[in-house]
């Protein structure tokens, strides 16, 4: 695992750098909105999320939307 500060003049040579190496896994970003991730398979980015809202929330609503009648997940804070 690796942390660091991303600003937006190093973004691209970090997102380079994932891709010649070949890297796997999910780079999370704090943002001021939210935290956003960047899934990684080989280098290649698979997928990304923005989200200012906890996951399970985030899953609850999609599931909602879907017509399955689910709950707010307890022990989970709201955002």
């Amino acid at each position: 695992m690796h942390s660091g500060v991303i600003t937006p003049d190093n973004l691209a040579d970090v997102l380079r750098q994932i891709s010649q190496r070949r890297r796997q896994g999910i780079l999370e970003l704090s943002l001021h909105s939210g935290l956003a991730k960047i899934a990684f398979v080989q280098g290649r980015i698979v997928d990304a999320s923005h989200s200012s809202v906890h996951p399970a929330h985030e899953l609850v609503g999609w599931l909602q939307r879907a017509g399955y009648p689910v709950g707010a997940p307890e022990g989970y804070p709201e955002s």
